[in-house]
């Protein structure tokens, strides 16, 4: 079968000019609802580095648990439970996502379930203190979950902002900003609060911005409300400008096959 380059227009009526059309078949997004959905990646993914690689995790076993190998232990019942809850729910959310109905309204409330949850890892404090261990199990639980299941609506909206010839290279931006961000947002950690102090360069200040108390572990625990407000902020672009209404009665084999 010949494959023909050119992306598949429709004419709408009143409108002076064909519209690009989905790999659904509906109208695609403009180029700002695309790079949107894209930058979702981007405020997404920090999360991974902070809080479950890098900088919560180990002070969760460290000095949350006191124990860093009781800690690790720990921190494994933790992802455990926390695959097990997306194990269960996550066929019927993906089912719901792949039915072509409103995303947004979930993505919305995964975003703020997580924001919450990271943001109030700042209340972990060393020792059991504070939220203690229990409690910030539960929200490095609930944040896991949140994350997961935000990617599966986030990833349901692709085929209905891009076009068929789009959807690969729109898929690859969001996984390019996704690291990039991480990388980024890992730099200033280490710069502004985890290094200064540690090692005398020319580069590192002094001592932890904001004036963050190091012998506290603030320097680690500000870790989660950077993630949440690093989330909140680069999730709106998405809430703004990425269209979320599936186009009706479309049959997405049918619509796909008209870019073949």
């Amino acid at each position: 079968m010949a494959v023909n380059e050119e992306p598949v227009r429709v004419q709408v009526p009143g409108e002076a000019s064909a519209q690009l059309l989905s790999a659904v078949g509906g109208e695609a997004a403009d180029n700002k609802g695309q790079f949107s959905w894209a930058l979702f990646e981007w405020a997404r993914n920090p999360y991974v580095i902070l809080i479950t690689i890098y900088i919560f995790a180990p002070y969760f076993s460290g000095q949350v648990v006191g124990d860093p190998v009781r800690g690790q232990a720990i921190w494994g019942q933790i992802n455990g439970i926390g695959g097990f809850v997306i194990a269960c729910l996550g066929p019927f959310l993906g089912a719901i996502a792949d039915s072509g109905g409103r995303r947004k309204p979930w993505i919305v409330s995964f975003v703020v379930m997580m924001a919450l949850a990271t943001y109030a890892m700042w209340f972990a404090l060393p020792m059991d203190g504070g939220i203690g261990i229990l409690g910030a199990a539960v929200l490095v639980i609930v944040a896991n979950v949140a994350f997961e299941f935000s990617a599966v609506f986030h990833n349901s909206m692709l085929p209905y902002i891009a076009q068929h010839k789009k959807v690969a290279w729109l898929s690859g931006l969001g996984l390019a900003l996704g690291n990039l961000g991480s990388l980024l947002i890992l730099i200033f950690m280490l710069i502004a609060f985890m290094l200064p102090g540690v090692v005398d360069w020319a580069f590192i200040p002094i001592e932890a911005l904001f004036g963050l108390d190091v012998s506290a572990h603030e320097n680690s625990r500000i870790a989660g409300p950077i993630a949440a407000i690093w989330m909140v902020v680069f999730a709106l672009p998405l809430l703004l400008f990425t269209p979320d209404v599936a186009p009706s009665g479309a049959n997405p084999g049918d619509a796909i096959r008209q870019g073949m």
